[in-house]
């Protein structure tokens, strides 16, 4: 199994960090490999999402389920009160304090072509100002000539990924 993990800082807030991240529809616009992304289903405090990723002559489809925290609790037509999760509701300004507590999401495989597949982000508003950004990954592939082939690539992989968020966030917060 191919495990990575690692704390960045970043200089925008962490419900900025957290919205770039938890919006998988839009990774195809920065994130290298990522040929398309849609969330498929949403529940209450989760979502289903899908990626096709296309490297060196392979495209994988995956399905994860994301789990964002905090759930945003929001009204709905008719006056009832339930849970729902949506990227658009981070950035309503008629929400005040949307994002105390925990600020995370956790994704875990739902299928694809892994064995194993998981990765977390938390947020953590950092003594210096900005945001404590901690990421971890793990995943092993089913086929063992492709785990052995993004084994050796993993590394720059995820500095590449890394990066692409980073200058997201600059051109969308800076």
């Amino acid at each position: 199994m191919h495990a990575h993990s690692e704390i960045r800082h970043s200089t925008h807030e962490p419900g900025e960090l957290f919205t770039l991240v938890v919006d998988i529809e839009r990774y195809p616009e920065f994130l290298p490999w990522c040929r398309a992304a849609r969330v498929i289903e949403r529940h209450d405090g989760y979502f289903i999402g899908e990626l096709i990723i296309a490297f060196s002559g392979f495209t994988e489809r995956y399905t994860s389920k994301v789990t964002p925290k905090p759930f945003i609790s929001s009204p709905l037509q008719g006056g009832s009160e339930r849970g729902v999760w949506s990227a658009s509701l981070l950035r309503d300004p008629h929400l005040t304090s949307p994002l105390q507590g925990e600020v995370s999401i956790e994704v875990e495989l739902v299928k694809g072509p892994f064995t194993t597949l998981s990765n977390h982000w938390k947020f953590e508003p950092a003594p210096q100002g900005g945001t404590n950004i901690h990421f971890g990954v793990e995943f092993e592939f089913k086929s063992k000539l492709l785990d052995n082939l993004m084994g050796g690539f993993f590394g720059r992989a995820v500095d590449k990924m890394g990066d692409a968020f980073v200058k997201r966030a600059n051109q969308l917060y800076s």
